[in-house]
């Protein structure tokens, strides 16, 4: 399954929808915005990290359209390295993430890198995200201190060799690997791709869950992930899953599988 999965994505060109999805859903439809960079620099005065502009940029576009002219995201981290996946709805929205996508060429490195399947670890716990929203959601504001917190103290190492750890352990699959402000239009079922990150979680992924090799956390769009809550495999409250933090009861299921994975 790993390798149809690397060649289904071996196909992907950045900037376009997978070519799977767009022959099933074409690339004119209402529900996808494709617009060249430059009219968003020309317009904005290539300050595309502006509140205001980005204000300006939301009341342009429909919130719950697919923006195809970036990078698709089915996952970030090492799918076959990674211990700790979890998995999310979609990569949400904002001007600055043109800026990101197109200009970073260190960030677009990196980005080519877990395309290839070559991460180092967690993208948005890496410096060289710093200046885009995934860092600022997943490490300014701290969703993994605690994990990380009491990981260091587990293993009575220090709090830099912790993060470390967890950044190498960290993978998020999408169910819809591209932007939009808001939960798109298109449900996930509807996309070869995220069809084929399904087919992951259950055919490759899960198994290696019931081995006791790593831990699924089903955060978002559990409906569609379609997980049954088992050894390694947490599925959170359907009521809850937008809270935005790990709860403590959460936090303490994953640290358990840490300490059991690496007792050495």
């Amino acid at each position: 399954m790993l390798n149809e999965y690397k060649e289904f994505w071996k196909k992907y060109i950045p900037y376009q929808l997978h070519p799977d999805d767009e022959k099933e859903i074409g690339s004119n439809d209402k529900k996808l915005v494709n617009i060249d960079i430059n009219f968003f620099t020309q317009k904005y005065s290539n300050n595309l990290k502006n509140k205001e502009n980005d204000q300006d940029f939301q009341s342009q576009f429909d919130p719950k359209a697919i923006h195809t002219n970036m990078y698709c995201k089915p996952f970030t981290g090492n799918i076959e390295q990674a211990s700790i996946f979890i998995l999310y709805g979609n990569p949400g929205l904002a001007l600055g993430d043109y800026q990101d996508e197109h200009h970073d060429q260190k960030y677009i490195k990196k980005l080519n890198q877990e395309l290839n399947f070559a991460s180092d670890g967690f993208l948005y716990l890496d410096e060289v995200s710093k200046n885009t929203g995934g860092y600022k959601y997943w490490k300014t504001e701290n969703r993994f201190k605690n994990i990380i917190d009491q990981y260091s103290l587990a293993k009575d190492i220090s709090y830099v060799e912790s993060f470390n750890k967890i950044k190498k352990s960290i993978c998020l699959l999408e169910s819809i690997g591209y932007h939009s402000t808001r939960t798109p239009y298109f449900k996930p079922q509807e996309l070869p791709s995220s069809r084929m990150n399904k087919r992951l979680v259950h055919e490759y992924l899960l198994p290696k869950a019931h081995r006791g090799e790593i831990i699924i956390f089903s955060w978002r769009q559990s409906s569609f992930w379609d997980l049954t809550k088992s050894k390694n495999v947490l599925l959170r409250d359907k009521n809850t899953a937008r809270n935005s933090y790990f709860s403590s009861k959460e936090t303490s299921e994953i640290l358990e599988f840490l300490k059991n994975r690496y007792s050495n």
